[in-house]
């Protein structure tokens, strides 16, 4: 630079010479460059002249600020086109990744509208994830329903085991480590080297860098999206605003299958209580059917030794009696419903026992018309078993000695909310004034009973023993 300076000046001032010759006084041009040679040596001034001198390099450095503007001028229209360049980029890239998180959103979004179950949801986006952002792994996790704890349910990666299972799946409380501290504050965390951070611990194995989101429905923390990767600084504040993009497009239908996974956990708590129950009550009615099976044999065992006919037929009648209750157990212990029996099916067992009990020269006929859905709760049930079978007691004992074909009609039908009966035989009847003023213990027990059932009693004396009775008819048990 220096050389080439020396020359420039030495140009100007031959030029410059040449020019002033006359006026300065100075011979020749070469005297100028003389003297510039000269001068250069003895590191000094021309002598008489220096302004011309000052002027010279002002001339030379004019020269050179030109030649930087038009340098400058190159690199600044290069700057910008490489920056023109990079904008570019730029753009495409951002357009890229929001197609990226478009593709996942929709594809995660049609993929659920079918799933219903909780944890199927969560491997599906587990899936989605690791499949559109390119992620190592993948964790999904529960908040419990203490609100105080949350439990891996899927994973993708070191700690899955088959089709997106957890292995060894971790319960979390709530500010425990990277999840809990993002479960318990609900704002996510993006750390790139996770070596640094304390709350950081190994779960199946070590990674640098991890990502972790919350998912979010009414400002409540529900679950939790987690991932980690072997690099440091893997993720990117991109891929921790798409984690949250997702975390809130499935809020709603994750929190639909919690909801639903507790009904149906719920519902299979209660089967195996109702279960249990209906185990130990079927146990109940068949020790109580027993109890008296053996109350009522030993009443029988008992009349084989009595030697006296009327102390004979009072225990052959309380034996009755028991064995009337007992029946009402043995119908529910061998029905589905521990609540109501087929009365129906009871009124025939009832007069099989009580004809093998009571002999009779001709076989009794049973005419029986009753609705075949009627089905009596139990509360109503034995007082109403109790009165068919002194009735039918009565009949076999006292109607039937001079009837050739003896008979018993017995009807019961539902109506209008109530219980209409109707019994009767064809055996002579009695007075009007027996039924006023009972002597026997059975008829005493039979107003009794129907007292017990509130029901409406009607003797018709126009029909043979007719007994029309009604009651309000209840499909619940109660007391």
């Amino acid at each position: 630079r220096r050389v080439l300076f020396r020359s420039s000046c030495k140009d100007a001032l031959e030029t410059l010479g040449a020019d002033l010759k006359s006026r300065q006084g100075v011979v020749s041009a070469s005297d100028w460059s003389t003297a510039h040679e000269q001068n250069e040596r003895n590191g000094g001034l021309i002598f008489g002249t220096p302004g011309l001198l000052s002027m010279m390099f002002v001339v030379a450095a004019l020269a050179s600020v030109s030649s930087a503007f038009v340098f400058l001028s190159l690199v600044l229209s290069q700057r910008k086109r490489e920056l023109a360049i990079f904008s570019q980029r730029i753009e495409i890239n951002q357009r890229k990744q929001t197609e990226l998180l478009l593709n996942a959103i929709t594809d995660i979004s049609s993929s659920l509208l079918e799933i219903q179950n909780l944890d199927e949801i969560a491997r599906l986006v587990i899936d989605r994830i690791v499949k559109h952002f390119d992620f190592e792994d993948c964790v999904i996790c529960e908040v419990n329903k203490d609100a105080k704890s949350l439990t891996q349910i899927a994973a993708k990666g070191p700690k899955e085991d088959v089709a997106y299972h957890v292995k060894n799946p971790l319960t979390l409380q709530f500010g425990q480590g990277i999840v809990g501290t993002v479960a318990e504050s609900g704002n996510s965390i993006l750390l790139n080297d996770v070596r640094s951070d304390s709350r950081y611990f190994v779960d199946d194995a070590e990674r640098c860098s991890e990502l972790t989101v919350p998912i979010i429905l009414n400002g409540k923390v529900i679950g939790i999206i987690d991932s980690e990767n072997h690099d440091l600084g893997f993720y990117t504040d991109r891929d921790r605003q798409n984690l949250e993009a997702v975390a809130s497009v499935i809020a709603i239908k994750f929190h639909a299958a919690q909801l639903r996974s507790e009904k149906e956990n719920v519902q299979e708590e209660l089967r195996k209580s109702l279960d249990e129950k209906t185990v130990l009550l079927s146990e109940v009615h068949h020790r109580v059917k027993n109890n008296l099976a053996i109350i009522s044999g030993l009443l029988h065992l008992q009349s084989d030794d009595l030697n006296h006919p009327e102390l004979l037929e009072i225990m052959l009648e309380m034996s009755n009696r028991i064995q009337s209750i007992a029946e009402v157990h043995e119908l529910l212990y061998n029905s589905d419903s521990f609540a109501d029996i087929t009365f129906e099916d009871y009124t025939q067992n009832l007069f099989r026992t009580i004809s093998s009990t009571i002999q009779k020269t001709n076989r009794v006929k049973l005419n029986l018309d009753i609705d075949y859905d009627l089905k009596i709760n139990i509360n109503q049930a034995i007082p109403l078993g109790l009165i068919l079978n002194e009735l039918v007691t009565n009949s076999f004992k006292y109607a039937f000695d001079m009837v050739p074909e003896p008979m018993i009609n017995f009807s019961l039908r539902l109506l209008d909310g109530r219980v209409i009966g109707e019994y009767s035989d064809n055996g002579p009847g009695f007075s009007s004034d027996y039924i006023a003023n009972p002597k026997s213990l059975g008829f005493t027990v039979i107003n009794a009973l129907f007292t017990q059932l509130e029901a409406d009693l009607h003797y018709d004396f126009d029909k043979v023993y007719p007994l029309i009775f009604n009651f309000e008819y209840y499909q619940q048990i109660y007391s």
